[in-house]
């Protein structure tokens, strides 16, 4: 399992193009520095609700994937910017 111990005070994460379906929680639980979450072009078809604890982050590309569940946390998430283009609904 990969740590993210040293990776704690980046600010921009860039997940695209990894095929991931899944986000795990604990990746982005201690991540409290993170601004801009990049996850475009993927496979997700959910969002961690782990992903409302990032107070710093302004800014989530999700284009071009699969989000089938929509957390309540996207509505409550106000003072960032999302990026959806191209999402694939079922």
């Amino acid at each position: 399992k990969l740590s993210f111990f040293f990776f704690l005070d980046i600010t921009t994460f860039d997940f695209s193009y990894c095929n991931i379906s899944v986000l795990p929680a604990d990746v982005l639980q201690n991540l409290t520095f993170l601004k801009v979450l990049k996850l475009n072009n993927n496979k997700l078809t959910a969002l961690p609700v782990e992903l409302s604890s990032l107070s710093n982050l302004k800014e989530i590309d999700l284009t071009s994937n699969r989000i089938e569940d929509w957390p309540i946390l996207v509505r409550q998430m106000q003072n960032i910017v999302f990026d959806w283009q191209n999402i694939k609904t079922s």
